[in-house]
């Protein structure tokens, strides 16, 4: 019962169950430097024009997401 209460409360949240974020994650990993950036581009237009229709909501949920590929892009920059 606990689980299904945070599971439901993850996916309210971060619209994803646990399994669902970590499988993504995971082949997230095996992008590309390139597809990163693509995806980071993607997500600053989309963060704006959502911004601009001013869907907040909706902005900050690419926001999210562009912090995410932003992180995997410093992750794939540092030096082993």
């Amino acid at each position: 019962m606990k689980k299904e209460i945070m599971e439901d409360l993850s996916e309210t949240f971060f619209g994803a169950t646990d399994e669902e974020r970590l499988g993504i994650e995971h082949k997230e990993i095996m992008l590309s430097k390139e597809q990163i950036k693509k995806n980071i581009k993607y997500y600053e237009d989309a963060m704006r024009n959502a911004a601009k229709e001013m869907r907040f909501e909706d902005a900050a949920k690419f926001r999210d997401h562009l912090r995410h590929y932003k992180d995997l892009e410093i992750l794939e920059d540092r030096p082993l």
